[in-house]
């Protein structure tokens, strides 16, 4: 090495994890409408569309605003049987139509499942929870994170008796956010006879966000 070289700075690399624990506010309700039809492919169509608009009502008479409810599928297909001979016979025409629900009230959302399959949807299914902001929770994972990567560095350097200095790189990864924030972790179906209106207790739980820093801090001689 040239004697007029700079000596390379001495560094450290450390990973630190922080978590934040938060009980989501959102339940989120599919609700399934089944119609079939042996041979007329529009009968099940209209059998499946006056059903879900029937749900939709009953939801809207129990309390659930037009902006927290939307249609996630309407899917149609056609069902065969292939003989021996190969011959493909008809077996039925079916529908699926498919809502979903986000509701911050959990009791309202127990209440709904039980009104939607006695107004004749075929399933209601809680589909997950959500976090409707996690955004100063990030933050909090995220300086928790780093405070724990510069404690271990610290901890290291005491140890090689050196100290730490400013960070020179940081890597951040974030996780608990699924899909905006959604937790699918509950695929619970509730079935009931038409009569039935039972309320389904609901619990969200607690849930984590959480963040995983790696830091490069430079080291500097102690004293």
């Amino acid at each position: 090495m040239s004697p007029d070289a700079e000596p390379r700075q001495p560094t450290l690399f450390a990973t630190g994890y922080g978590t934040v624990s938060v009980t989501p506010d959102v339940a989120v309700l599919r609700f399934y409408v089944y119609r079939t039809h042996p041979t007329n492919h529009m009968a099940a169509y209209r059998a499946a569309v006056d059903a879900a608009q029937q749900v939709i009502a009953a939801l809207r008479e129990e309390g659930l605003a037009d902006d927290a409810l939307r249609t996630v599928d309407i899917e149609t297909n056609t069902r065969h049987h292939t003989d021996r001979q190969g011959r493909r016979h008809l077996i039925e025409h079916e529908v699926r139509y498919v809502l979903e629900a986000r509701v911050r009230d959990f009791e309202l959302a127990g209440k709904l499942v039980g009104r939607a399959l006695a107004a004749g949807a075929s399933e209601a299914t809680l589909w997950g929870f959500e976090i409707s902001d996690v955004r100063e929770l990030e933050l909090q994972a995220v300086e928790h994170a780093v405070r724990h990567a510069r404690e271990r560095a610290e901890a290291a350097a005491r140890a090689a008796g050196v100290r730490v200095g400013p960070p020179l790189r940081m890597n951040l990864r974030l996780s608990g956010r699924a899909s905006r924030y959604d937790y699918r972790d509950s695929f619970v179906v509730y079935s009931a006879g038409p009569a039935e209106e039972p309320a389904a207790p609901i619990s969200p739980g607690q849930r984590e966000i959480g963040a995983e820093v790696e830091v490069t801090f430079a080291l500097e001689p102690s004293g």
